[in-house]
C-alpha cells in the first residue's frame, strides 16, 4: 500500500487521481493491491496473466469490501483468452461477491454487453490524446461510492457503432471527433445523465469484438440511457467517413 502511494501521489494517472480523491474521503479507507501496466505490444503470456491475476484475487479475498475500483485499459489481449478484461472483472466478481464495482476504461476500449453486465459502473477516458486518467478515476469513484451508499443505481448500456475506426484522424482536441466529445459533453449534462463516453476501440486488437461504441450511464432509467447511447452512435455515423484519411506507404513516406 505505501509504495503504491509512494510510487502514484500527485501523477496524471487513474491510481494518482484515486490516492488523491480517496484522501478527501475521510469516510473510506483505501487499500491499494497489485498495480500493474505496459505500454501497447504483442499478446500476455498466460503464465504473465495468471501470476498478476492471482496476486489482485489474494488481496481481494483478504477481506470484505464494500466498494472495489479496478483501472482497466479495456483492450488488454493475452494469448489463449478472448476478452482478458471481461475475465479480469469475472474473476474479481467471484471473489468480492455483491460489492459495488467500478471500472475506469480507456478511450480505446472495446467494450461489450456482457462487461458492463459484471459492473455496477464505469467511466471512460474521454480525450485522445489522454490527458484526464485522474479525473477519469476521480469520476468513477464518486459514482461507485454513491453507489455503494445507495444514493445512486446506475443503469449502463452499450450501443456498439459496427466499425472498427482508426486512430489517426480520432483526436478529441479537433476535428471530427471532437465534435462526437462535445455532443457527449453537452448530452450528458443537458440529460442529467452520469456518464456518456464515447468509445473509440482498439482497432489493432486482433478480436472478433473490436470496434467503437458508445456507453451511458442513467441514475435507474435504462431507457434513457438506451436513447442516449444511440444518439451517440449517430454522431459518430455522422463523422464516420472523415475518420478515414490517407496515408502514405511506405515509399511515400520515406521520399
Amino acid at each position: 500500500n505505501e509504495e503504491v502511494l509512494a510510487r502514484y501521489r500527485g501523477t496524471n494517472t487513474e491510481i494518482g487521481g484515486a490516492i488523491d480523491f480517496l484522501e478527501h474521503q475521510p469516510g473510506w479507507t483505501a487499500h491499494f493491491l497489485r498495480c500493474a501496466w505496459a505500454t501497447p505490444s504483442g499478446e500476455i503470456e498466460p503464465a504473465v496473466f495468471e501470476t498478476i491475476m492471482a496476486d489482485l484475487l489474494h488481496g481481494l479475498a483478504s477481506r470484505a469490501w464494500d466498494a472495489v475500483f479496478l483501472g482497466q485499459h479495456g483492450a488488454m489481449q493475452v494469448v489463449g483468452i478472448e476478452h482478458a478484461d471481461v475475465e479480469i472483472i469475472r474473476r474479481v466478481r467471484a471473489v468480492i461477491g455483491d460489492a459495488a464495482l467500478g471500472v475506469s476504461f480507456d478511450l480505446h476500449a472495446n467494450i461489450t454487453p456482457d462487461l458492463l453486465e459484471l459492473l455496477d459502473v464505469s467511466v471512460g477516458y474521454k480525450c485522445h490524446p489522454h490527458t484526464d486518467m485522474a479525473a477519469t478515476a476521480q469520476k468513477c469513484l464518486r459514482l461507485l461510492l454513491e453507489t455503494a451508499d445507495h444514493r445512486i443505481h446506475p443503469i449502463g448500456r452499450v450501443v456498439p457503432m459496427n466499425a472498427i475506426l482508426p486512430t489517426i484522424n480520432a483526436r478529441t482536441t479537433d476535428g471530427p471527433m471532437a465534435e462526437v466529445a462535445a455532443f457527449a459533453r453537452g448530452l450528458e449534462l443537458g440529460g442529467r445523465l452520469l456518464d456518456v463516453t464515447p468509445y473509440q476501440g482498439y482497432a489493432y486488437g486482433d478480436r472478433g469484438y473490436a470496434g467503437a461504441s458508445a456507453v451511458v450511464y442513467s441514475d435507474g432509467d435504462e431507457p434513457a440511457a438506451e436513447r442516449a447511447a444511440r444518439v451517440v452512435i449517430a454522431e459518430m455515423n455522422r463523422v464516420r467517413d472523415r475518420l478515414m484519411v490517407h496515408l502514405p506507404d511506405a515509399k511515400e513516406g520515406l521520399a
